[in-house]
Order: C-alpha cells, then sequence, then structure tokens
C-alpha cells in the first residue's frame, strides 16, 4: 500500500487527482490503494512510469535551464504583483490617516471653542444664543483619544507595510 500511495503523496495529490491522470474512476483508484483491485494495464504503466521518473536522482534534483528560467520569470512575477498589491495597500491607508488626522483636528478645534464657551459663560450664559451654542459645542465636543488611537493603529500598519515592501524589493533584486 505504501508504494501504492507513494506518488499520490510525492506529489501531493488528492484521490481524484491521480485517478484522473491514470485515467481511472476515483473510486477504481481508491480500491488500488487498499489493495482490493489492480488497475488496468494502461493505467499500471503510467503508474510505473511516473514513479521511476520520480526516483532518478537526477528527477529530484536538477532542472533544465529552461525551468528555472521559468521559475525565476514566475517568481518575479508573483512579487511584483505582491509589490504592486502592497503599495496600492499604503496608498489606500495613507489616504484614510489623512482623514483620521482631520478628524481629529476638527475634534481638537471643537474642544477648543467648547473651552472657550465654558470658561467665558461661567455661570449662566448671557442670552439663548449663547446658551444654545454652548449646549451645541457640548454635544460635539467628543475626546480624540478614539482618533488618536486609530491613527497609532494605521501609523504601525503603514510602517509594517513598509517593512513588507523593503523585504519584496530585497527578493526581487536577489533574483
Amino acid at each position: 500500500m505504501k508504494k501504492r500511495n507513494s506518488l499520490r503523496t510525492a506529489l501531493n495529490l488528492k484521490q481524484e487527482d491521480i485517478a484522473m491522470l491514470l485515467g481511472v474512476s476515483r473510486a477504481h483508484w481508491g480500491m488500488y490503494e487498499i489493495g482490493k483491485r489492480d488497475l488496468p494495464p494502461r493505467a499500471s504503466q503510467l503508474l510505473f512510469e511516473m514513479l521511476e521518473t520520480l526516483e532518478t536522482p537526477k528527477a529530484m534534483t536538477t532542472l533544465t535551464a529552461a525551468q528555472r528560467k521559468q521559475q525565476n520569470e514566475t517568481e518575479q512575477q508573483l512579487l511584483a504583483q505582491l509589490l504592486r498589491e502592497n503599495e496600492y495597500q499604503q496608498q489606500l491607508l495613507t489616504r484614510a490617516m489623512a482623514a483620521t488626522q482631520t478628524k481629529e483636528s476638527a475634534q481638537l478645534r471643537l474642544s477648543i471653542l467648547a473651552d472657550h464657551f465654558g470658561s467665558t459663560n461661567s455661570g449662566k450664559p448671557k442670552n439663548a444664543e449663547a446658551e444654545r451654542s454652548h449646549k451645541v459645542l457640548k454635544t460635539l465636543h467628543k475626546p480624540t483619544a478614539h482618533h488618536t488611537a486609530t491613527l497609532l493603529q494605521q501609523q504601525i500598519k503603514l510602517q509594517t507595510l513598509q517593512f513588507e515592501q523593503q523585504l519584496l524589493e530585497s527578493k526581487i533584486k536577489d533574483l
């Protein structure tokens, strides 16, 4: 049974995949793996050829120049794609940080106004309009801790993305 399952394990294939390669049904392959059925001659021949190919030392250790070139090109394409995605994420995050900073600045200005009206109107407001302004400002005034925490999280995420960008660029250079 080890020999029967070794190709599937070596190639990390599902039963459906190996069965398709050999031209048999998944159920037929499953029965073959547990020793309850033989493979048809053509499937047995293909299985033998596949195992023989994998067992030669050259097959497992040496890539042809063309295969190496293709593998490098594929890796470069994947790394370039990851780098583009990283740059896009940095742009989105930079915009989000700008929006958070704008909100934080607006809250700070509201806080300053609320403090001003609170200090100038110690006691009773002078008129109904001043009282209404004071109430509106008190309602709008919220602590800026939320925006500060959000901004800090965004900064950390941006630094992480920048570090990832450096790693990707280094990997691309090494290829």
